[in-house]
């Protein structure tokens, strides 16, 4: 069976998860540009990183 995906990405989110920080990358879905950063593995600054994503839409 041959499907075409019509899901559309606002961007790329790609993490490495570890035990002590997580190191992000995000590329908006139209572009080449690609922004790094590092949260530490503490739930606040995760949930913090996780809604400036929901805002940012």
């Amino acid at each position: 069976m041959n499907m075409l995906n019509t899901t559309s990405f606002t961007a790329f989110i790609g993490i490495d998860w570890a035990d002590t920080k997580h190191d992000i990358c995000i590329q908006s879905a139209d572009g080449d540009n690609r922004e790094f950063d590092v949260i530490a593995h503490q739930v606040e600054r995760i949930d913090e990183w996780a809604d400036t994503m929901l805002s940012s839409k």
